[in-house]
């Protein structure tokens, strides 16, 4: 077996610490997974010294997670391994708050001829939009439905009936026209 290339060695301030958060039980499951794999993996003197395998065994969680928190705590130090790191978003939203609200206003607009009422079907709202001047993102009748999937319960619900009127209601099914 290879040489750890992390070695965790927790000072005795961490060790305290990350017993008494772990004696507590109370917190994020994650943070207290975290807090249990360090005191493990610690291989300062009076330390366990778990390898990755049987930390992940015992605790039921992948051997690359192990690693991970091993790399975050030289790297970065306790609070980094404690707690979940944010993701990084590379990719802009698709959709923004004005292009939501010129799409709700669209939705509580008068229906596209041959129709009773607005459908999901993304061809006729993004044709619509770009004649009102809104750039879509490229879109398919998915990417619509997911948008609208994702708003459609809560107080949106009662905003578009509130903003739409009982009789013109966005329907989440398709005419199939």
């Amino acid at each position: 077996m290879p040489a750890k290339v992390y070695k965790v060695t927790l000072s005795d301030e961490e060790k305290i610490f990350l017993n008494s958060l772990t004696s507590k039980g109370k917190g994020a499951a994650q943070k207290l997974n975290h807090a249990y794999i360090l005191l493990k993996a610690d291989q300062s003197e009076g330390g366990p010294g778990w390898g990755d395998k049987k930390i992940s065994e015992s605790f039921n969680i992948s051997v690359p997670t192990v690693e991970r928190i091993r790399k975050i705590f030289v790297q970065e130090g306790l609070e980094a391994a404690l707690h979940r790191q944010p993701p990084c978003r590379t990719r802009a939203l698709r959709f923004d708050g004005e292009k939501e609200a010129h799409l709700i206003t669209l939705a509580c607009s008068a229906p596209p001829d041959g129709h009773t009422r607005w459908t999901l079907s993304i061809t006729h709202i993004s044709n619509r939009l770009i004649e009102n001047g809104v750039q879509t993102p490229t879109a398919s009748p998915k990417r619509g439905r997911g948008r609208a999937a994702s708003r459609s319960t809560g107080p949106w619900d009662r905003e578009v009936r509130r903003a739409c009127g009982p009789g013109n209601r966005p329907s989440g099914r398709s005419t199939g026209a």
